[in-house]
């Protein structure tokens, strides 16, 4: 019985973490603009240190990047929509365990990256969004052998994939420019 609890254990607090590691900027629409700021959960775990707005404005035709640092510490960039050639889209999986020559079993660590590519070649962060991602099984045994890993992943599995396209593919309509994989 004491392994049950043990599972049980171990899906309740892989799952809590999973989900509270899931790090995207919180999306809303502010008086037409596009609005990504930094989530409140991130800015709560890192007490503020760093806190991001990005602000893609059509009625001023500009990118608005606004910035805080230790608290003090602003930083404040105006980007007209003139001078964007494209939006960047890129994916990464940062998990160690992916490549290993012997291959491995494991849940993706996904990073998705929003940024913009200026006419003078010049590359700008918009948003990162990060979180839990699929299962990869690339050893020798089925997948049923890594049967507690798999409903882990399904169970912390977050949305960033969808998301962060979703806020290229808007930041792309609104800026007029072509959407680009990196």
């Amino acid at each position: 019985m004491a392994w049950l609890f043990e599972i049980i254990g171990g899906l309740v607090f892989g799952v809590l973490l999973g989900r509270l590691l899931n790090v995207r900027p919180r999306i809303s629409k502010d008086k037409g603009a596009l609005v990504a700021r930094t989530a409140p959960h991130i800015a709560v775990l890192t007490l503020g240190l760093k806190l991001r707005a990005v602000m893609i404005d059509p009625q001023q035709r500009a990118v608005r990047m606004f910035a805080r640092y230790l608290w003090f510490f602003p930083k404040v960039r105006h980007i007209p929509f003139e001078v964007v050639a494209a939006v960047l889209y890129g994916y990464g999986d940062l998990n160690p365990a992916q490549g290993l020559p012997w291959g491995a079993a494991y849940q993706e660590w996904d990073m998705f990256i929003v940024r913009l590519r200026l006419q003078n070649g010049e590359e700008t962060l918009l948003c990162r969004f990060f979180g839990q991602g699929a299962w990869v099984n690339d050893t020798i045994w089925p997948d049923w052998f890594y049967w507690e890993g798999q409903v882990m992943a399904g169970m912390t599995q977050g949305s960033q994939e969808s998301e962060s396209k979703a806020y290229a593919e808007m930041a792309s309509k609104l800026i007029g420019v072509p959407l680009e994989r990196e």
